[in-house]
């Protein structure tokens, strides 16, 4: 324990997760309240929030592909981490003005500067943990417990601000965290060992040659057309097409120059993701539909006190944080039984549990309080369903594709990984239109009527998950093949 520990301080490794912590609970502390602060403080309409919500989850991790090649190109990964950084900084500060194009300039500078952090951070730590492989699960696994308390710490805490406060001081609040993390990354910057990246070597210089001028101003020129995207919702309709198009490219000609067996893993990892977009725009309805639906239909009131719709975002962190090293255990004991056989039997059972949380909240709008109000008993039920299904997908899904891939195009595979990701969230705006009220009023609207449209779409998305569920129980033959085989390859 005491090598551990050292380990993490002469490789500045706790400043990487540092520097994470306050980056997760920057954008966690805005993403549990973008919708609410939307409908409430701009008085969008539900369709024009879910599609605003969908958009910035989507281009968050659309972008994380441009950071990449930026950092192996040019930037490296320290220089890429403080300038996305400082970009998603000017953007939390952004949104500390209470003015609409203030509001698009912010999450426009987020996206663009999440797009340069988030893969480099991961990468950088990946590389710091090369010299000591057999501590490397056990220092992802702080990596991902310091993601999860931070998120629930920013849900707690700018939830309750925004409902006592008033919304721009949890922005501030934002703000403050990037900052804070980004001058402890600056700090330590120099005590981190350096890595080798395509054909340059990352140093501590403190020139920048012009290439990495010309990558810089290439960032914030970015932000131009991401904010066009936002306001207007223009490019959108051909940025997605074409991310999609250009993935299923450099996927056919992946699969063209594979080996026989190669295609058939190729397809297995086809399937998975295909899969998992549908899962992930039915697991986001947590922070969209499902968050408009606590706001107005359900009853907060928890041991007398009144809970924020921002702190319910708290729940899946929360529970991740319980819930995970439970099922890592269980799967760890069956997988010694029966193998990696039973991957696809957690995918279909993580849609069923997907399905089964939406049957919760349908089965809360039939007991309703005085007010027309569902019990909060069902909300937290939901997202206890809801996580186990994440925690089954989701690991399975990435697993799959860093295990089946071929090992020469191993990192491109994977990116595409953040292609399925970022079309989970745009395809979860459709999916939470199902639950938009039409209405001018929203808040005069009877709580009878307002049930019943929330009722409707819940068991549209319940069913849809369960057939999704089916589907893939009726693939498991020929998925659980690939499996298998690859279990006992050398």
């Amino acid at each position: 324990m005491a090598k551990f520990f050292h380990f993490l301080s002469v490789n500045k490794i706790w400043a990487v997760l540092l520097v994470e912590f306050f980056e997760r609970f920057s954008f966690f502390g805005v993403r549990c309240i973008l919708l609410l602060y939307m409908t409430q403080h701009f008085s969008f309409h539900d369709r024009d929030s879910f599609s605003m919500y969908s958009i910035f989850m989507a281009l968050t991790y659309a972008t994380s592909l441009m950071g990449a090649f930026i950092s192996d190109y040019s930037l490296g990964y320290k220089r890429s981490i403080i300038l996305g950084s400082v970009l998603m900084s000017i953007g939390y500060g952004c949104l500390c003005l209470p003015f609409l194009s203030a509001f698009y300039v912010g999450l426009s500078f987020i996206i663009v500067g999440s797009g340069l952090f988030k893969p480099n951070v991961t990468s950088l730590l990946g590389y710091l943990c090369s010299t000591l492989d057999n501590q490397r699960e056990t220092i992802f696994t702080l990596f991902y417990t310091v993601i999860n308390i931070s998120a629930a710490l920013s849900a707690l805490i700018c939830g309750y601000i925004s409902q006592v406060y008033g919304w721009q001081w949890s922005f501030v609040l934002s703000f403050a965290a990037m900052s804070t993390g980004m001058l402890i990354f600056v700090r330590t910057e120099k005590n981190i060992p350096s890595s080798s990246q395509g054909n340059r070597k990352e140093d501590h210089a403190t020139r920048i040659s012009k290439r990495e001028v010309w990558c810089i101003i290439l960032m914030f020129l970015t932000v131009l057309p991401t904010y066009y995207t936002l306001l207007t919702r223009y490019f959108l309709n051909y940025i997605m097409p074409f991310l999609g198009t250009l993935t299923l490219i450099f996927s056919a000609v992946i699969f063209y120059q594979a080996s026989r067996e190669e295609r058939k893993n190729l397809l297995a990892i086809f399937i998975v993701m295909s899969i998992s977009i549908c899962f992930f725009a039915l697991d986001e309805q947590g922070a969209s539909s499902i968050a408009l639906f606590s706001a107005r239909n359900v009853d907060r009131t928890f041991l007398g006190m009144s809970i924020a719709v921002g702190q319910l975002q708290a729940i899946t962190p929360l529970l991740i944080i319980v819930l995970g090293p439970l099922l890592a255990c269980i799967w760890h004991s069956l997988r010694n039984k029966k193998g990696n056989s039973l991957s696809p039997l957690k995918i279909a059972a993580g849609l069923m549990f997907l399905g089964i949380g939406f049957g919760c909240l349908v089965t809360g709008t039939f007991f309703t309080g005085n007010k027309g109000q569902v019990s909060l008993f069902w909300v937290v039920l939901t997202y206890v369903c809801h996580v186990i299904g994440e925690l089954l997908v989701s690991p399975v899904g990435l697993s799959t594709v860093t295990k089946l891939a071929p090992r020469r195009v191993n990192s491109i595979v994977v990116s595409f990984w953040f292609i399925v990701l970022s079309f989970g969230n745009y395809l979860s705006g459709f999916v939470a239109n199902f639950a938009s009220l039409s209405y001018s009023n929203r808040d005069a609207i009877p709580a009878e009527i307002s049930l019943s449209i929330y009722r409707q779409a819940f068991i549209k998305m319940g069913i849809l998950s369960l057939i999704l569920s089916i589907f893939v129980f009726m693939l498991m033959p020929f998925i659980k093949s690939f499996f298998i085989r690859k279990e006992f390859q050398p």
